[in-house]
């Protein structure tokens, strides 16, 4: 019942004709999928190349107000145009990037608040042991998870 969107850009950001193409593309596809998730919306850039000690992960979850997903497209947005009135390098946005995964959460279990809202994310300072994920599922047994994946 959830709706989710990964896309991986295949060519250098200069090569696209704006820096928030990608992202463009992500909010496009969020609308068309709107019918699927109504109880919360998320979105993660990643970025790939980043100096070391640098956030590769960005990500925006929200549950409120409803429809979600139209808020989280608005407050990127504001952000975004905040962002270039302060005159910002575009490729230092939290949101461009080469990777991204949106979902809308169509909840089937648990609350509705930001916790059981995706991607959920396993961050590590070493970008090979990070884990963001999105799915149409429900993390029932996440402690052991966690455990398992400690140990």
């Amino acid at each position: 019942m959830c709706g989710i969107v990964w896309m991986r850009l295949l060519r250098p950001l200069e090569s696209y004709p704006s820096p928030v193409w990608g992202l463009q593309k992500v909010f496009l596809l969020l609308q068309k999928q709107r019918n699927r998730g109504q109880d919360g919306a998320g979105i993660l850039t990643y970025k790939a190349n980043v100096p070391p000690g640098n956030p590769y992960f960005f990500h925006k979850k929200i549950v409120q107000p409803t429809p979600p997903w139209q808020f989280l497209i608005q407050s990127v947005w504001e952000e975004w145009e905040k962002w270039q009135r302060e005159v910002k390098s575009p490729q230092s946005f939290p949101f461009v990037g080469e990777g991204y995964l949106a979902h809308l959460r169509y909840g089937t279990f648990g609350g509705y608040t930001l916790a059981e809202t995706h991607p959920v994310i396993r961050q590590n300072s070493w970008a090979s042991r990070s884990l963001a994920i999105a799915g149409n599922f429900n993390l029932t047994n996440a402690e052991a998870l966690f455990e398992r994946l400690v140990s």
